[in-house]
């Protein structure tokens, strides 16, 4: 036995071949010569055992790595990095460490039990139709979907933790650089006490995120460097699927390449993840101390039925840094909600919180106060726009696959969002399955070609 210890090949050959963490963790503790050769190759031996065993684990570990420089940026109080160091997020350039998977399981215990949520919802809420185990026509079917499902969800989180620097730059600027008292007249809610002032919208409008109508070009720097990382990630998953998408029943169809189809594929998870996850947050609002009456203050989420389990995330949709707290048993998360607090203010009682932090705006919602009230853009063809927080997922699905959401699909009257966007495609049962495909009338009803729109401004009243 000696002999093998002193070719450390031979026992890393060992380790690699194991049948997951806890063998290789077994047979590190067997001895002192194998538990020295696991500390010292450790990044090497974690690589192979994590993708075998973690679903989704290189995108589980870009999301880990992204959060950590977001978060070391809000406890520094300044912006994260720029540009975002895309490449060095990757398992490929930096092999993981010990920091590394302590992250990784945080965010795979926050993936979980929104998978349960999503499987086995049992709280009587108003959540996404959720589908039960005995709903799925081949139960075994959901090992495959698991996959594409927790890929999908990392892909969300790292790609949410990138764009927050962009969102959070103006917040962040605004002493030095924006209009008098900007932050202090921005409420918690993201509109402006007393309305939008014209220099206001100027200074957003310095900033080409917020230009919720912006021309690729002007898009291509904020947005492009992500895009493109993405969409090579995307290639690493997706699997080779023919399909063609129309403008409209009448209009000729475009057949996408075998290629195309499986990047469109994988976009499609990504946005059910984005709409899955954010739909399981109790999307705690912060306090207003000069609305008393702001219903949504006096919300508060069922207890967690056992211990609680804490993670930072910073989510697409979101754009800030934010700080979950769920159930420790996964299983629980059937029966109550995930609650996310600004990282800015994460209390245990009910402390009002400044209204001058940037890191606690509720940036989802300030992007929906400029949007439909600021006056600027937020019709195409007379219809309503899409939200702005899916502006990335738009600039991707028209830069690499020409196509863009359907126009009226987010009319004033709903119909469309809440029959074709809400029951028909979100409630599909082989949502995150191989052949999501085969229901072409949940795609084609919330999809088309793109071309571009005739813009107009109308205020938005919820």
């Amino acid at each position: 036995m000696e002999a093998i210890f002193g070719i450390p090949e031979m026992v890393i050959h060992l380790f690699q071949h194991c049948d997951g963490f806890r063998d290789a963790i077994a047979l590190a503790s067997t001895c002192r010569a194998l538990a020295s050769i696991w500390r010292a190759h450790f990044p090497t031996l974690i690589w192979p055992l994590a993708q075998a065993e973690i679903p989704g684990f290189s995108q589980a570990l870009m999301a880990a790595r992204a959060t950590k420089l977001v978060c070391d940026a809000f406890k520094a109080n300044r912006l994260p990095p720029d540009p975002f160091p895309l490449q060095e997020l990757t398992g490929i350039v930096r092999k993981p460490d010990l920091e590394d998977l302590k992250r990784v399981f945080g965010l795979r215990h926050f993936v979980r039990c929104v998978e349960q949520m999503y499987r086995h919802w049992d709280h009587d809420g108003n959540k996404l139709p959720s589908r039960s185990l005995h709903e799925w026509e081949y139960p075994l079917e959901w090992e495959t979907m698991r996959d594409h499902f927790h890929t999908a969800m990392y892909r969300v989180l790292y790609v949410g933790a990138v764009l927050t620097r962009s969102y959070l730059e103006p917040l962040l600027l605004a002493p030095t650089e924006g209009p008098p008292d900007l932050l202090r007249r921005l409420n918690s809610f993201g509109d402006q006490d007393g309305g939008w002032r014209s220099d206001d919208l100027r200074y957003f409008g310095r900033f080409s995120i917020y230009d919720f109508e912006a021309s690729d070009d002007k898009w291509e720097p904020v947005f492009g460097a992500l895009a493109r990382f993405l969409l090579n990630d995307i290639k690493t998953t997706a699997k080779a699927t023919l399909y063609e998408i129309t403008v409209d029943r009448k209009s000729p169809s475009r057949k996408l390449s075998t290629g195309e189809g499986g990047w469109l594929k994988e976009t499609i998870y990504f946005l059910a993840a984005y709409e899955h996850m954010n739909d399981k947050l109790f999307n705690n609002h912060v306090k207003d101390p000069d609305d008393e009456n702001l219903w949504e203050q006096d919300l508060v989420p069922p207890p967690f039925p056992d211990d609680v389990r804490e993670v930072s995330i910073a989510m697409f949709g979101r754009f800030r840094p934010e700080r979950i707290s769920m159930p420790a048993k996964v299983q629980d998360a059937s029966r109550c909600y995930l609650v996310n607090f600004p990282l800015g203010h994460y209390p245990r009682d009910n402390i009002v919180l400044p209204k001058v932090s940037p890191w606690n705006t509720d940036i989802n919602a300030l992007l929906h106060g400029l949007w439909s009230s600021s006056g600027c853009p937020n019709r195409r063809d007379d219809w309503t726009s899409p939200p702005p927080g899916l502006r990335f997922l738009e600039f991707f699905m028209r830069k690499f696959l020409h196509v863009g959401f359907r126009l009226d699909l987010f009319g004033s009257d709903h119909k469309h969002l809440n029959e074709d966007y809400i029951q028909w495609f979100l409630s599909e049962n082989a949502l995150f399955g191989d052949n999501i495909f085969s229901g072409w009338y949940q795609l084609q009803s919330i999809l088309e070609l793109y071309h571009t729109p005739t813009l107009s401004y109308r205020a938005i009243v919820d």
